[in-house]
């Protein structure tokens, strides 16, 4: 708020948070597997940002301000991101990161069925254990 100087303006500090702060939040969260304590720590930051430019009370719930500006809790946000990353590879013009990227989906189901995991605990793995989970598939399939 500081940056604004004597003109409050709420929205446009969210939209400086949102271009700002957001994308140093949520830097790397795509293909590195983030602890709990690391979601936690980010979500109470992202919330704690929303409290000081709105300037209410550390007990209410941010949801309906984020609600009126139009976003989203953090948690949502980091697997948006990693959706989109993978919808982007899929459709790269790169053709190694988009066989990389279909080989990833099409064995999927392989992956679940041979080391028991559901579908969300493969997205939540670290991307070099998921990189070897396929290695293991393919070598498997030769």
């Amino acid at each position: 708020m500081h940056v604004l100087g004597s003109k409050r303006n709420e929205i446009v500090a969210v939209h400086l948070m949102k271009s700002f702060c957001l994308s140093t939040l949520l830097y790397g969260c795509q293909i590195c597997h983030a602890r709990a304590a690391y979601e936690r720590s980010a979500s109470v930051a992202w919330n704690n940002g929303f409290r000081i430019i709105f300037n209410t009370c550390w007990r209410e719930s941010v949801r309906p301000l984020q609600f009126f500006c139009s976003c989203l809790p953090l948690s949502f946000l980091i697997h948006q991101r990693r959706l989109l990353y993978w919808k982007n590879c899929l459709f790269s013009n790169n053709m190694i990161i988009q066989t990389f990227a279909i080989c990833c989906i099409d064995n999927i189901g392989a992956l679940c069925d041979i080391y028991k995991f559901n579908v969300k605990d493969l997205v939540d793995l670290p991307a070099y254990h998921l990189i070897c989970l396929i290695w293991d598939v393919f070598s498997c399939m030769l």
